[in-house]
């Protein structure tokens, strides 16, 4: 194993064809290496970044501290849902005119102020049907969570699995039963919110 604590100004190629090249540890996560990086064989892990582009042909590469942490986790859930999210949000979005922020900067008020007293209100159900829409799916994301968590960080998706694996279908459906009033319940809170903050119609 060759571990390397500092940063690397190399700008070649490192190609790794056996063994272990670990960029960084616990204790020097700021270690770099410059150039891209070709795994022929072996494993490439550490804490630190790889400046360039990593190619795997075949062999492993490890992230140091990331998997199976709720940060990564996290992290990938974002990736994922974000572009929907913001199709919702965008759609309310669309509906606001730009004569409502020039009254409001007209009247005095700041851009912050503008946002938090007349875009956000308007944006409520847009954010509201983001927010409802990626919990249901997170919910039950599988393949992201299977290749990410390790049994101290399981979602409720991957302790399913494994339960199914383990062919403990009696807890498989207690947990699915658990899951599932938990996501009623879920379902009720936002449904009530939405009829708090969501669009009202007002008859004269």
């Amino acid at each position: 194993m060759l571990i390397l604590d500092g940063a690397n100004t190399y700008t070649g190629g490192t190609t790794i064809t056996g063994g272990t090249l670990q960029v960084g540890d616990a204790n020097s996560p700021g270690a770099s290496l410059a150039g891209n990086v070709t795994i022929t064989g072996g494993t490439l892990s550490g804490y630190g970044t790889v400046m360039g582009s990593v190619t795997v042909t075949s062999g492993v590469v490890a992230p140091g501290g990331s998997i199976g942490t709720l940060t990564i986790i996290g992290l990938a859930y974002l990736t994922k849902y974000m572009p929907v999210a913001l199709r919702f949000v965008s759609a309310s979005m669309m509906q606001i005119h730009s004569e409502l922020d020039e009254a409001g900067q007209v009247a005095g008020g700041s851009w912050a102020r503008n946002f938090l007293k007349i875009m956000l209100p308007l944006l409520k159900p847009g954010l509201l049907a983001a927010w409802f829409w990626v919990m249901v799916h997170a919910y039950r994301e599988l393949t992201i969570a299977l290749m990410l968590a390790r049994s101290q960080n399981r979602t409720a998706a991957v302790v399913i699995f494994d339960l199914w694996e383990e062919g403990s279908f009696l807890l498989l459906g207690a947990f699915a039963v658990v899951m599932f009033i938990v996501l009623i319940a879920l379902s009720a809170a936002a449904h009530s919110i939405s009829r708090r903050f969501g669009v009202q119609e007002q008859l004269a």
